[in-house]
């Protein structure tokens, strides 16, 4: 299989209860030991995704964190917001319907039970804003802007063509991420959704998924 990048979703994917298993991490690094380019791609905020996985910067060429708002590049240690910071007008829309939510650089996360509420604070706010779902988390993400947008942003920066790029996922918000390449990979745990969009998916769940395809596909081809 001729690919210069791999591209893979962090919760559900290739991490457990937000860790990375070693087996999955060893089958990772013997990625980039071929030679390919490895890309995180998640809906967490950089600051919560180092705190859970403290060798980001050693693991990956680059990182899409905000569900594509905001990019990393670990060997230069640049952040580039690929959106617009939450504004003002939305944080104070959805403190008045009472949204318990987290900021980003570029995104406002909160829980699937605010949604009515924050779409109203979206509309009150008349911001340019999406809600994008992610099993039990939502994001308010500006308009635009997905995990696909986001790969884009960073196979350009590591100078790879999408169709060099294989991305694999799990969840509702990675149907951007997965037609952004040349191949799309669904874990067999994944949504059904996602599951029947995508062009292959695994035997296996999780992170043991990452490791088959990685093994029995990936490598296999040289």
């Amino acid at each position: 299989m001729d690919v210069r990048a791999l591209a893979i979703d962090y919760d559900g994917t290739i991490a457990e209860n937000g860790r990375t298993p070693a087996p999955a991490a060893a089958a990772l690094a013997r990625v980039r030991a071929s030679g390919r380019k490895l890309v995180l791609v998640t809906g967490r905020i950089l600051v919560e995704l180092r705190e859970v996985c403290p060798d980001v910067d050693r693991m990956f060429d680059a990182v899409v964190a905000e569900n594509g708002a905001l990019l990393y590049l670990p060997g230069l240690g640049r952040t580039h917001p690929l959106g617009a910071a939450p504004e003002p007008a939305l944080l104070e829309a959805l403190s008045r319907h009472r949204v318990e939510f987290k900021l980003g650089e570029s995104i406002v996360a909160t829980l699937t039970p605010f949604a009515a509420a924050a779409r109203a604070a979206i509309h009150e706010a008349g911001v340019p804003r999406i809600l994008e779902f992610n099993k039990g988390a939502l994001m308010l993400l500006p308009e635009g802007l997905s995990k696909g947008t986001g790969l884009l942003a960073a196979l350009a920066a590591l100078d790879v063509s999408p169709t060099e790029a294989v991305a694999i996922g799990d969840a509702e918000n990675d149907h951007a991420l997965l037609a952004a390449c040349r191949l799309g990979v669904a874990v067999a745990d994944a949504v059904p959704a996602l599951r029947a969009r995508a062009q292959h998916v695994t035997r296996a769940p999780g992170s043991l998924g990452v490791i088959e395809f990685v093994e029995e596909y990936l490598l296999r081809a040289g």
